[in-house]
């Protein structure tokens, strides 16, 4: 018996823009306790390449693929239990968007 599964893939894409620094947005979404102070959940997040994130509880994990502090997070992750998702965005300087 053959199983052929077909995944639902789609795209979305958000722009945020934030009335603040772009390093100040960098370090609210990469350091675990400021992070937790925006969302109010728990949050592990480390700030190497490679390394592991949680956030939002247990909600979301996943793991560091790109950080260039300041200015670009790429991270692949996924929502409990099973959505896997890979999120790249950018953190532009000039008007600091949030771009996913």
């Amino acid at each position: 018996m053959n199983i052929i599964h077909e995944r639902d893939t789609t795209t979305i894409r958000q722009t945020v823009k934030f009335n603040a620094p772009p390093e100040a947005v960098y370090e609210v979404l990469m350091d675990s306790q400021k992070h937790e102070s925006l969302s109010g959940e728990k949050a592990n997040i480390s700030r190497e390449i490679g390394g592991a994130f949680n956030a939002w509880g247990e909600h979301i994990s996943g793991f560091n693929l790109v950080l260039q502090p300041g200015r670009r997070i790429v991270q692949a992750w996924r929502c409990a239990p099973k959505a896997r998702i890979t999120s790249g965005g950018g953190i532009h300087p000039e008007n600091c968007r949030l771009i996913w």
